[in-house]
Parts: C-alpha cells; sequence; structure tokens
C-alpha cells in the first residue's frame, strides 16, 4: 500500500499536471510543425518527461488501486493494467527518442524517423490520456465507493 498522501494537495497537483502536461504535449507538436531543431525538440520532450514521472507515481499508486478495489468490473480493470503498462512503454519510448536526438545534429529538423517516431509517441500518449479521463477517471467520479478507497489512501 502507497504512503499517506495528503488528498487536496496531490489532487490538486494532479490536476494541474493534466493541463501542465497537456502544455507540454501541445508545444511538442507545435514544435514539429514547425520544423523546430533537434535542440528544442529534446529540450521539450525532458521538459514532458520530468513532469511525467511524479503524475504517473501517482496514479499508479493511489489512482489506480482505487480504481480496481472500487469498480470490480472486468473492462475498467483491462484499462487499468493496460495504462499501467503504457507508463513504462512510455518511460522507455522517451528515452529511447532522447538518445536517438542526442546522436543528432542539434542545429537541424529531426530526420523524418525520428519526426515519425516522436509523433506516433504523441499520438499513443493523447489516446492514453483520453482512456483515463473519458472512462476510467470518469467512472471513478461516479462511484461512492472509489471516494472512500481513495479517503484511505490519503489523508487530510
Amino acid at each position: 500500500m502507497p504512503g499517506k498522501r495528503k488528498v487536496s494537495q496531490h489532487f490538486l497537483q494532479l490536476s494541474r499536471e493534466h493541463a501542465i502536461i497537456w502544455r507540454h504535449v501541445n508545444a511538442l507538436d507545435d514544435a514539429l510543425k514547425s520544423s523546430a531543431t533537434v535542440a528544442t525538440l529534446s529540450d521539450l520532450l525532458d521538459d514532458l518527461s520530468g513532469d511525467l514521472a511524479e503524475h504517473f507515481a501517482l496514479e499508479e499508486e493511489v489512482l489506480f488501486p482505487a480504481a480496481l478495489m472500487g469498480l470490480r468490473d472486468l473492462d475498467i480493470i483491462d484499462h487499468v493494467v493496460t495504462l499501467a503498462k503504457e507508463h513504462g512503454y512510455f518511460e522507455r519510448d522517451f528515452i529511447e527518442l532522447k538518445n536517438a536526438l542526442l546522436a543528432l545534429d542539434g542545429q537541424a529538423p529531426p530526420p523524418l524517423k525520428e519526426h515519425g517516431q516522436l509523433e506516433t509517441l504523441l499520438q499513443c500518449f493523447r489516446h492514453h490520456a483520453r482512456i483515463e479521463t473519458d472512462t476510467l477517471f470518469a467512472q471513478m467520479d461516479r462511484t461512492p465507493a472509489c471516494t472512500k478507497i481513495l479517503k484511505g489512501f490519503l489523508i487530510d
């Protein structure tokens, strides 16, 4: 069981993180469309991956266990397992892409291969976030058992 966290502080942090992460994703997307340099894309990728670490930890330590215990639905269980696996895939893919970018000329736009990898990664990330917000978190919001479980994980 995860350590206790303050409800108000950490859920406010999570909601802010979603907005911050979307700003990072949109900045990366805009940079790709404007033929940004490898150095710019690498910096933007660093910013995103840094903020994702805490975000993923909060979801995996608190929200996902609460969903599994409170919802008890096979479709939700499948979503939670998939979402947790995807966190690991995103972390791995960010590292691989960052290493690939480091090997390139920082002042030039990325070659098509790396450009395509980043576009695909952002598309997958958007899909992942939609499943979290539209399916998992929405159902948790409608389920009193989830609120009760979350209060057991967290302290005021």
